[in-house]
């Protein structure tokens, strides 16, 4: 154990008080016996002891904190210090009696144990001694206590980096002071604690109960503990370090420490983690510290964080914000953290702010926000829907906008499919914004975005930031669709002019005019109802979800069930409020239910907004005559089970039937069925429309020419084809497209009734022939080198299938190269020879120097002819000519003519063998081609 100071201070005494020195030796006293040891105060020790026979001098060993005795004795000295031998005055250590020493400046909180020694003279001391007397700990007769409540209560000053601290002292005994001890936290571990400062009692209260450390640094972590103390009669406080060798000339009594009070280091590296929306939102983050048990983190619009736009702590361990979302484009603002450490007890200690200087940014340009997107208008005719787009600008609609849309899932956004500019500015006042995305196409969920940019010469104002903000929210739409909605509904109670027909689409209906604003109503693959009809008087009747919000019982939303062809849950007409005198909430029930129907107000869409909800009245009225139409009595729903239903498709047209119910003012709404009461309306009907779902063509494959040696070499295609429908195959065509050029060089169009068909498996096997790829013309018996697909090049076979409503094609995914060039061809009844019918014996001439015999398809001239003969002499002749002579030997020659193009490679070859049988009727020639394989 390391010695403490009290030890080199005891074993250092009698030299600096000096000692007497006898020169008669005297003979050895007895073992004088310790009678006591006592707390003079908090910084001195009284020793009281006996010697029943002379002594001139005493020794002393001390235990300082249990660390062992010294074996170092030194002298107590005679002379010079409060030495009293009783009950005499004389200053020396002869006769017998008690005596009485005290050990002065010794530190408090540290406990001592004492034994002492005589000696006849100086330095010739007895070898006994008196027992050890009890370890003492040297204290006020009344102690004070500790502080309490010690805090770090941040940076303050004059000093460049002082902590400072403030406590709460403590009531009772009488104190004069306080003295602050530190440890520093380096290489993971907490050193000891050493003296830095005293604080008068006085200056405690002239500072205002603060005291500030300036020997810190900024980047340390720090303990602290406070001691309060009290003068004695012979004390006053030290702030030299517990472990110095100097030594104060008087004495003060300690309390106990204070708890500790930890100080961490200040967080280092305060950054912006993430930001989005245009720079309007902020998370920030910093590295995690030792010793902590929160963080601080401010925002402020001041460099001296007099107002605080965010103050917040976060847990040890959580070293970010979450995001913080700024009102205020480009503006700038300040932000800092620290480290704090809370015992739970009122010990806070809290390191310095970083970063020094504090961080700064500037909001950056906002995004758009509550973006929605819904169908307005889909045409299974067209395969597209027009999906309108509504967002809110936040801020002062004077920017460009940008509209992007995906499929949705993709990994990234194609360019922006529209750019919109102010109309004029500022645009302070105006609506939301809104944009129409006319004509995308149908069989896809699509997801949208809309963006701000900003040119550095916006027209409608100067902003420090340039270029495209962060993206509103993502909204998606479903174009993936069943069915669409068409016809006209009846509503058995009238409006005040008496229009009771709902129309379902824009599109014209029993020879009504179509409307110039496009609209229908719609249900995806997922069973959702979505779009709006038009109800002359009664205004738009709508199906969209968020129209629907608020209804009366039961699921709002519209909803359809292929698994039950029935319609569930509800419709709203969106401005009840124009029939004025009524309780009517535009409410429209789909289905029956036990649920009486009731009154409820639910604000009008803004969706109206699109359609300005100001049409004349009666502009798409369906001519109905009024004979044929009985206005039913309104009907309790309670009373009877109604619900829309869909009846079995007819092609690709289902019909609806059944009855909504529409309140007391609505009434009744048919569905191409006669209404509670029995009134019917002949000419209005509702049907579905099913969607067609294009066929799918699959495995695709090309088989090439087995010979290039004919007329006209095929190639055989093959493929799969599904509908999803069952709609069988009406049409098709082959396309063979060039992969050098990109063109489409030849296409094979055909019916079903051309092609093989063949049931196999998932999808049907089709497969069909490829005829004259090299565009012979049979009328001139020559080839068009114009119109053949060219030698020595890849092709891609595409196949275009029809169902009757759509058309798939395929991927181009089966290839096939062709031949290097186009060899010699031999037609096969084409060799002529003289005489006509020659007797056996006979010398015949054989000639194929016709042109309609032999054709050059490379149009580079025939290298060579070869002629072989079987019952003819000779039996084979190689001759460059087209022409040879041989004499036949029966009545029956079998030839073999082989030409050879003077590219001379493996397509350059061609070969026909033909039997001829001379008689007196002529000759009968039989042929076999022979074709040389590559």
């Amino acid at each position: 154990m390391k010695l403490f100071k009290e030890i080199a201070f005891f074993l250092t005494i009698g030299l600096f008080l000096g000692s007497a020195v006898f020169s008669v030796a005297q003979a050895q006293p007895t073992v004088p016996t310790l009678t006591g040891v006592t707390a003079a105060s908090s910084c001195a020790i009284q020793l009281d002891w006996n010697q029943p026979d002379s002594a001139d001098s005493f020794d002393f060993d001390v235990n300082v904190d249990g660390s062992g005795f010294t074996g170092s004795w030194s002298d107590i000295p005679r002379t010079g210090y409060p030495l009293e031998p009783l009950p005499s005055d004389s200053q020396t250590f002869s006769g017998s009696g008690g005596f009485i020493y005290t050990f002065t400046e010794l530190l408090p909180n540290y406990s001592v144990e004492y034994k002492i020694r005589s000696c006849p003279t100086i330095g010739d001391c007895n070898d006994g001694s008196a027992p050890e007397g009890p370890a003492l700990l040297p204290s006020l007769n009344t102690s004070p206590d500790p502080p309490t409540n010690l805090q770090s209560i941040g940076w303050s000053g004059d000093y460049s980096n002082p902590v400072t601290l403030t406590w709460t002292p403590s009531a009772e005994p009488l104190f004069s002071g306080f003295r602050i001890s530190r440890s520093e936290y380096s290489a993971g571990s907490w050193g000891v604690f050493n003296a830095v400062g005293t604080f008068s009692l006085e200056d405690f209260v002239t500072y205002n109960r603060e005291w500030d450390d300036i020997t810190v640094g900024l980047d340390t972590a720090y303990q602290y503990q406070i001691q309060t103390y009290q003068t004695d009669a012979l004390c006053f406080p030290s702030d030299k370090p517990d472990n110095s060798t100097e030594q104060s000339n008087s004495r003060i009594g300690f309390s106990s420490p204070s708890v500790i009070l930890t100080i961490p280091k200040r967080p280092p590296n305060l950054r912006i983690l993430n930001a989005q929306s245009g720079n309007l939102e902020f998370q920030f983050g910093w590295d995690d510290v030792d010793n902590e048990t929160e963080y601080q983190f401010q925002l402020s619009e001041n460099t001296d964080f007099s107002t605080l736009e965010i103050d917040s702590t976060h847990p040890a361990g959580d070293v970010d914000t979450d995001y913080i979302t700024f009102i205020t484009e480009e503006q700038t603002f300040y932000y800092r953290v620290r480290a704090c450490n809370d015992d739970g007890a009122g010990n806070v200690g809290c390191s310095a702010f970083a970063p020094d200087p504090v961080g700064q940014f500037m909001t950056g340009l906002g995004a758009p926000s509550n973006l929605s997107a819904r169908i307005v208008f889909a045409s299974s005719t067209q395969g597209t829907a027009d999906v309108y787009l509504e967002w809110d600008d936040g801020k002062s609609y004077d920017r460009t906008i940008l509209v992007y849309r995906r499929i949705f899932g993709a990994v990234s956004w194609s360019s922006e499919i529209a750019e919109l500019t102010p109309e004029n500015c500022p645009f302070s006042s105006a609506p939301p914004r809104k944009y129409l995305d006319e004509d995308v196409g149908l069989g896809e969920e699509y997801e949208y975005k809309v963006s701000f940019n900003v040119l550095d010469s916006d027209p409608c104002g100067s902003y420090s930031s340039t270029g495209e903000s962060a993206p509103s929210n993502f909204t998606s739409v479903n174009l993936d669709l069943l069915y669409i909605l068409k016809g006209v509904a009846w509503a058995a109670q009238t409006g005040p002019e008496g229009v009771g027909w709902i129309k379902f689409n824009s599109a014209s209906e029993g020879g009504s005019t179509p409307s110039s604003i496009l609209y229908s109503v719609q249900i995806d693959k997922d069973g959702l109802v979505t779009g709006n009809a038009w109800a002359g008087e009664y205004g738009w009747l709508s199906f969209h979800p968020e129209d629907l919000v608020g209804c009366e019982s039961g699921t709002c939303e519209a909803r359809f069930s292929s698994d039950i062809n029935q319609f569930s849950g509800w419709a709203k007409f969106l401005a009840p409020e124009s029939f004025t005198g009524s309780s009517w909430d535009g409410w429209v029930h789909l289905s029956s239910s036990t649920d009486v129907i009731a009154s409820l107000l639910t604000p009008a869409s803004s969706f109206a907004s699109l359609f300005n909800m100001k049409w004349p009245l009666h502009t798409l009225e369906i001519p109905l005559l009024s004979s044929l139409i009985n206005i039913a009595a309104a009907y309790t729903p309670s009373l009877v089970d109604y619900g829309v239903e869909m009846g079995a498709c007819v092609g690709k047209e289902c019909p609806l039937s059944g009855v909504a119910w529409g309140s007391e003012i609505v009434g009744w709404i048919g569905f191409n069925e006669p209404l509670p009461g029995g009134t019917t309306c002949v000419n209005c009907t509702v049907r579905a429309e099913l969607i067609n779902e294009p066929p799918t063509i699959t495995n695709v494959e090309i088989i090439d020419s087995d010979t290039w040696c004919a007329l006209n070499p095929v190639y055989e295609v093959k493929w799969r084809y599904s509908d999803p429908d069952e709609d069988m195959m009406a049409s098709a065509e082959i396309r063979l497209k060039n992969k050098n050029t990109g063109a489409v060089d030849m296409v094979v169009p055909f019916t079903p009734s051309s092609v093989t068909y063949t049931e196999y498996g998932e999808g049907d096997l089709f497969s069909h022939f490829v005829n004259n790829p090299l565009g012979f013309d049979s009328v001139e018996g020559t080839y068009s080198l114009d119109s053949k697909i060219s030698s020595s090049t890849e092709y891609e076979v595409i196949v275009a299938v029809s169902d009757g409503f759509d058309v798939t094609a395929s991927l181009p995914s089966a290839t096939f190269t062709t031949p290097s060039h186009y060899g010699p061809y031999i037609q096969d009844s084409s060799i002529t020879w003289d005489p006509d019918e020659p007797p056996e014996g006979q010398d015949v001439l054989f000639d194929a120097t016709s042109t309609a015999m032999v054709n050059d398809r490379s149009g580079l001239g025939i290298k060579d002819y070869m002629w072989k003969f079987y019952v003819a002499n000779p039996s084979e002749i190689t001759t460059t000519g087209s022409s040879t002579q041989v004499r036949i030997l029966s009545g029956t020659v079998t030839t073999t003519i082989a030409i050879t193009d003077n590219l001379d490679d493996e397509f350059s070859f061609c070969r026909v063998d033909q039997s001829y049988r001379f008689s007196d009727e002529g000759s009968i020639a039989t042929k076999r081609r022979v074709f040389r394989e590559r």
